[in-house]
Parts: C-alpha cells; structure tokens; sequence
C-alpha cells in the first residue's frame, strides 16, 4: 500500500491548506471590531470593578487592622495589582499566567502611576484646571493609555516557557 507524502507546508503550518488558513483568516478580520469591542468591555469592567474592590478593601483593612494610611494602601494595591494581572490573564486576554506578563504588567502599572501623577499635576498647577476635572481627564488619559498597553505590550501570545502553574 502507498502512502502519500505528507505536505510539508501544511503540517510545519497546522496541517491546513492555504485556501482554508485564507478563509479562516478573513473570518477573523471580519470579527476583528467585536472581538476588539468584546475586549476593551470586559478590560473597563475589570477596572471598575478593581476600584471599587480597593476602595472597599482600603476600609476593611484599617477597620480590621488599623494600619496607617500609607502602608495600608501599599497593601491593598499591591495585592489588587496581582488579582488585576490574574483577572487580565484569564478573563480579559484568556493566556495562561506567565511571569514575562506579570513583569511587564508590572511596568506598566508603575509607569502609569508616574504618568498619572504628572498629568494630574501638570494640569492642576500649570494648566490651572479644577482638580476634580483634573481627575476625569488624567484618569481617561490613562485608561486609555492602559487599555493600548495591554493589548500591545503586556498581554501578547501564550508563553508556555515561562508559564506560571494556576
């Protein structure tokens, strides 16, 4: 009996055709916005939800433990910044955990806290805006910004090397 040689295109690439690959790809584009619009709503909700998780959780923890202001919000948004990165992982980008993701969602975080900082302030007392104003345009600047980090930077393809077991 005579086998067929395998197609070497096809098997180093998944073993689809190229008609096929082209078709599954034009699926894809055409779900592009939805996927696109899927996944910045469930990144807002996530945020959202991690505010007022950490403002509940800054409450609880001086209730509970009286700790001071600066070591209490310390703790609190350290431990938010490990449930947002699982939380983003899981739900937002369904990758698995990794500690490369974890690292530069880290940066990211730091970074944005800078930037945060300086925005507010730049507007506050350069730009001579209300800080409540302040607020809103810092804090859409920076969602904004975040929402881009994620999807360009922190949370790119699998990486199974260096995947953390969940």
């Amino acid at each position: 009996m005579l086998h067929a040689r395998p197609n070497r295109t096809m098997a180093a690439e998944g073993g689809e055709s190229p008609s096929a690959r082209q078709a599954k790809s034009q699926a894809a584009n055409g779900r592009q916005p939805q996927l696109l619009l899927r996944r910045i709503a469930v990144i807002t909700l996530g945020s959202l939800m991690f505010v007022i998780l950490k403002t509940g959780l800054v409450a609880l923890v001086h209730a509970w433990f009286g700790l001071p202001a600066w070591l209490n919000y310390l703790t609190v948004t350290l431990s938010i910044t490990l449930v947002g990165w699982v939380y983003h992982s899981k739900v937002s980008f369904q990758i698995p955990l990794s500690w490369r993701t974890l690292g530069r969602y880290i940066q990211q975080a730091v970074a944005l806290k800078v930037a945060d900082y300086v925005i507010f302030n730049g507007l506050v007392y350069v730009a001579g805006i209300d800080m409540c104003v302040a607020v809103l345009i810092t804090g859409a600047l920076v969602f904004s910004t975040r929402v881009v980090l994620y999807m360009k930077y922190v949370f790119l393809a699998p990486d199974t090397q260096n995947a953390v077991p969940a």
